[in-house]
C-alpha cells in the first residue's frame, strides 16, 4: 500500500496507526511494526502506545471506539530547516494475518 502525506516543516507528525483487538478492545498477541527503508530527510518512530481507535458503527470492534487502546503508531518528523519531498517504508506485521507492507510519500511544507 502506499500514502501520500502533507507534513508542516519542524513538526513530527503521526502518520498512521495500527492494532489488533479482541472483542472486549484487549490486544491481540504478535502484533508489531518495522521500518523497512528509512527517510533521507527525517526520522520515524514505530512505537507501542495508547490510542483511540476507529471502527464501522456496524464492526463488532466498534464498542472499543472512545477508548484508549493498545496500538502501533507511526510517526515522522522532518529534519530541521527541511522543506521538500522524503519517503520511508514500514511494514505493518500481525501474528494471525497478513503481512502489511506501507510506501510512505511525504511532502514537507
Amino acid at each position: 500500500m502506499a500514502g501520500n502525506v502533507a507534513v508542516a516543516k519542524g513538526q513530527a507528525t503521526k502518520i498512521d496507526w495500527f492494532y489488533s483487538l479482541n472483542l472486549d478492545c484487549t490486544e491481540a498477541p504478535g502484533v508489531s511494526g518495522r521500518l523497512v527503508a528509512k527517510p533521507a530527510h527525517g526520522t520515524v518512530a514505530i512505537e507501542h502506545k495508547q490510542d483511540y481507535p476507529n471502527f464501522a458503527a456496524d464492526n463488532p470492534h466498534s464498542p472499543c471506539n472512545g477508548q484508549l487502546v493498545p496500538a502501533w503508531v507511526v510517526t515522522y518528523a522532518p529534519a530541521a530547516g527541511f522543506v521538500g519531498h522524503d519517503a520511508f517504508s514500514y511494514d505493518e506485521l500481525f501474528a494471525t494475518g497478513p503481512q502489511v507492507h506501507m510506501d510512505i510519500n511525504v511532502d514537507v511544507k
